[in-house]
């Protein structure tokens, strides 16, 4: 699975918050085809792409310009951030540690050197998995991807519309994160299921509580991952190789911020901007007329008619519903937008699109024709 790839390291830095990104440019693919940047979810990291046996870059790179970015969410950037112990309040490291952020700086950046890299000319496509979606999804709405000149977007799982199983929709509502940084364990800045000695008191005890057959059995790793976001794959159909490799080390830390954002888009059912007044204080909306319609401001059409949009999801999905791209694909069609087309492969469920033993035959050549070319 050997892979020649050059990283180069973006620095940022948002308010209080200084990360150094890192940008993966594959030098055994295609190099003059069109470019490709694919974004990971929020706790896993750029080598999600890259299994099995390649994984689904190697399955582009015979005719695409292929591209990783580990944006904010990643392990590799939030772990080392996390475990410096950053002297900043965790209040004010949230407003620059969500989607917002992601969408005006960790993927704009992306873009721009990769076009530097590419040229103007070059075809220039985007692929996102799971809570990447929505921020892509809030860089299109706001226009901040328009100077980068896209060709096609990949949507999978998620976009700007989120429906999920009753489980997840029980933990958003029963306001677990915020009651975290409202106990004594308030310096906590991020939850990983690889840790579960550092889970603060409160989600210890809802884990403590919560029914067991409602998780899955005989993996301790992934019945905590479980709890946390939903059950994204069943071992039974994931490829060997994630189990000889240890699915485990593709998982760290959620940060506070971005798992926040995540419960606050489950709870309003769609993406507005961080700390949105529809959910963080509901009488706010009920009191003051306009602030529905502020936190609707994203909803906007008007940039996704210029792109071919396509939308990928699992019909066992577990984390976010299918109905989630479902919607997303009503909206985008009631909206004018006719460039958009929507896949749901039935028998999987959301890391198996990448992981699962035939996603190979079922999923990749999908993926390939969504970003414009026929595979092999």
């Amino acid at each position: 699975m050997t892979q020649s790839t050059e990283a180069i390291a973006l620095q940022v830095t948002t308010g209080p918050v200084q990360l150094t990104l890192q940008l993966h440019h594959c030098l055994d693919s295609c190099t003059d085809g069109p470019a490709v940047l694919l974004l990971h979810g929020g706790n896993t990291d750029s080598d999600t792409f890259r299994y099995p046996s390649g994984g689904l870059v190697r399955y582009l790179r015979k005719k695409f310009d292929v591209w990783l970015l580990d944006w904010r969410g990643s392990p590799r950037i939030t772990d080392p951030y996390i475990d410096a112990r950053p002297d900043i309040s965790l209040l004010d490291e949230r407003q620059h540690y969500n989607l917002d952020i992601v969408s005006a700086h960790d993927i704009p950046m992306a873009l721009t050197e990769i076009r530097k890299a590419i040229g103007a000319k070059r075809k220039l496509s985007l692929l996102a998995h799971c809570l990447s979606g929505p921020a892509v999804c809030l860089a299109i709405s706001r226009g901040t991807l328009k100077p980068f000149n896209l060709d096609h977007v990949v949507l999978m799982t998620l976009g700007l519309f989120c429906e999920v199983p009753w489980n997840g929709w029980l933990k958003a509502e029963n306001f677990i994160l915020e009651r975290v940084i409202g106990d004594a364990h308030a310096e906590c800045r991020g939850i990983s299921p690889r840790r579960p000695e550092a889970w603060p008191d409160e989600m210890s005890r809802a884990y403590a509580i919560w029914p067991k057959p409602w998780l899955p059995t005989g993996d301790a790793f992934l019945e905590r991952l479980s709890f946390l976001i939903g059950q994204p794959f069943a071992r039974a159909r994931l490829h060997p190789e994630l189990l000889e490799v240890g699915y485990e080390k593709f998982f760290g830390h959620l940060h506070l911020g971005l798992y926040m954002h995540a419960a606050q888009i489950v709870r309003r059912g769609y993406v507005a901007a961080f700390d949105a007044p529809d959910v963080v204080d509901r009488s706010r909306v009920r009191r003051r007329e306009g602030a529905k319609a502020r936190a609707l401001r994203d909803l906007d059409a008007q940039h996704f008619r210029e792109l071919d949009v396509t939308l990928v999801t699992a019909l066992q999905n577990q984390v976010w519903h299918r109905d989630s791209m479902d919607l997303m694909y009503e909206w985008l069609r009631n909206q004018g937008c006719h460039r958009v087309n929507k896949t749901v492969f039935a028998g999987y469920n959301l890391q198996e699109l990448l992981w699962g033993r035939d996603a190979h035959k079922d999923v990749y050549p999908t993926l390939h024709r969504a970003l414009g070319l026929e595979p092999d």
